[in-house]
């Protein structure tokens, strides 16, 4: 993981989506203000506390390389994605922004409570390397593999 980069993207104040799809946008062809707006709704859980934002930021940067629409590639889209998640569950205890921060941040108190305990910084940005790390390791294999 290139921490120079993500602490460069973490200044720039972006939500879990944006930073992790930032991250990998310039190597896949895709310039860093397209690929922010295009992450921009996928904060929050998708502002409902679901899926954490640095895997669904994750899924785009791997649907933005290994995206088609041939099914045999889709199928190992899949199989990228469920080893994602996996992983991401394995060691973040849980795939749920509400679960992983403990508070819903789509609600005034719950915000006010993570930004009391700075839980933005602290969990997100474990969430957020996590999420770069186990991308980055599983296109190295799939493209290894490839070869």
């Amino acid at each position: 993981m290139d921490k120079e980069k993500l602490e460069e993207l973490s200044k720039k104040e972006y939500n879990c989506s944006q930073t992790v799809f930032a991250y990998f946008a310039d190597d896949l062809g895709m310039d860093e203000e397209l690929a922010m707006k295009t992450a921009t709704a996928f904060e929050r859980g998708m502002f409902k506390s679901e899926t954490c934002g640095s895997l669904t930021g994750a899924y785009m940067a791997l649907g933005l390389k290994y995206g088609s629409t041939d099914f045999e590639k889709k199928l190992n889209l899949q199989e990228m994605v469920h080893k994602l998640d996996a992983e991401f569950e394995q060691r973040n205890k849980s795939k749920k922004c509400i679960k992983l921060l403990g508070v819903n941040v789509n609600t005034e108190e719950g915000m006010n409570e993570s930004l009391e305990k700075d839980l933005l910084a602290s969990v997100c940005g474990v969430c957020i390397s996590s999420a770069i790390e186990i991308t980055e390791k599983i296109m190295e294999e799939y493209d290894a593999d490839e070869k």
